[in-house]
Order: structure tokens, then sequence, then C-alpha cells
């Protein structure tokens, strides 16, 4: 079981005259997602009076933080702070969940048996004044004793620094670009609003690359979560030296 105390953010920022400044917030709203967590408003400060939950996927939002963070600051740091303990860390992961620019961003929390405080630097490539302003979190709850999770050798989906702008763009533009990072079929799902995207995709076990559509997730008993991950043929054209070619990359068995 999951139990969180507080959930918290914390801001570094500076002026442009002005000293560092360091600001430190709490939600005073809420919203379940995915129903699970107990007594969700105990999250809104730091004292003996939990939210808990022993339900897998279980996902509630946070909000209303209060932010007002003139246009000319620089931020310099973001961080998001939870307290928190599980009764069996064996099987259960804590995922908090970031809203910047209208992308969410998911984040593993590190198992603790006794509550204490943990800050998680979420800077990434940095913040604007605007998005700390609109901040949102979420906190998820993932049981491997009842499902949730993907097996090893689960497609692996890859993508650099994938926005959904980026993922709108053609195979061949997608085809083009650099510095590829592996995300997993939960996080895609998460970052896409659209199922009807190819991507690049790598199986572990048969290490091999293929093309593939991540459908959506199927709802069973068991170990682990299904992933309906849709592979077929596709043709992709480019240009070299004057001449057309096209590469097809069949369906993958």
């Amino acid at each position: 079981m999951k139990k969180l105390a507080i959930f918290l953010f914390l801001f570094l920022f500076f002026l442009p005259v002005v000293k560092a400044d360091v600001i430190t917030k709490s939600p005073s709203s809420t919203r379940t997602i995915v129903s699970g967590w107990n007594y969700p408003t105990r999250a809104y400060t730091s004292d003996n009076s939990r939210t808990y939950s022993s339900t897998n996927d279980a996902e509630q939002e946070y909000a209303g933080y209060g932010f007002n963070i003139p246009s000319g600051a620089t931020i310099e740091k973001v961080e998001v702070g939870a307290e928190w303990y599980t009764t069996s860390a064996s099987d259960e992961t804590f995922y908090v969940k970031v809203l910047k620019g209208g992308s969410w961003y998911t984040y593993t929390l590190p198992d603790q048996t006794s509550e204490s405080l943990y800050w998680k630097d979420v800077t990434g490539s940095g913040w604007t004044p605007e998005q700390v302003n609109n901040i949102k979190t979420r906190i998820r709850l993932y049981k491997s004793s009842e499902g949730g999770c993907y097996a090893n050798n689960t497609y692996f989906v890859a993508q650099l620094n994938l926005t959904e702008e980026q993922a709108r763009l053609k195979n061949q533009e997608l085809l083009k670009l650099r510095n590829w990072t592996f995300l997993n079929p939960e996080q895609i799902l998460d970052l896409l609003s659209s199922t009807d995207i190819w991507l690049l995709a790598w199986n572990d076990r048969e290490r091999s690359f293929f093309l593939a559509k991540v459908r959506g997730v199927d709802v069973h008993e068991g170990n682990w979560t299904l992933y309906d991950i849709w592979s077929g043929e596709v043709n992709v054209s480019f240009r070299l030296q004057g001449r057309t070619y096209t590469i097809t990359w069949k369906s993958h068995t």
C-alpha cells in the first residue's frame, strides 16, 4: 500500500535584478483520474493525515498551486517533493506526473519503507513562468501483483524527445531525427493524442527494429499489462543523389 503524506513543488528562480528566490507551494484542488486513492485532499499538507491506495493504476490529479511568477523571471530549477512510504516495496511502484506546457511527463520515485521527504528534479530542458503558473501534478500507483506493467520483451518505441507535434511528422521525416531515446508503450500512450501514428519500435527479445503503432492497453487478470501493438507493411521513400529509393518494412512476426 502506498501512503502519500504531502505533495509539494520547489522552484528556484532569478528575477532580473533581485537575488534568487525559493518558493514552495502545495496544491489546493484535486480530481480523480482513475479511482483508488482514498481521502485525496489529505495530500494537501504535511501532517499525520494521509491519502492511501492499494488499487493498481489509481491516479489522482492535483492543481491550484497558486504560483504567480512574473514573466521576466528566469526559472533555474523545478522539483516535485513527496512524503510517502510503501508496505510492499517488491510489487509496488509510485509514479509522479507533471504537466508542462500541455504535455504530461512521468517520473518514477524510489521505494521507501519509512516515510520521508523526497525531491525529484523535473527541470529538464527548462520552464517558463507561464508553465510554472499553470502547473498540475498527478500521482499513480502500480501494483505488479494485479497487473499494470509490461513484460521485459515488450516492444520499446524510440523517439527524439518526442512532442505531439513531432509525432505527427511523416515517416520519412521521423527517420531523419537523431539522438533517439527509448520510451515504453505506457509513456507513448500518455504522450500521444492519437494511436494511429507510425513509430520506430524495438523488440528486446529478438533484438530487431520495426515500425509499429501502439493501439492501447488490454484489461485482463495477470502479472502484466498487455499492450496492443500493431505492425503492418509500410513503404518508406527517400531521395539520394537524385534517385528515389523505397524501403519496405514487412509485418513483424
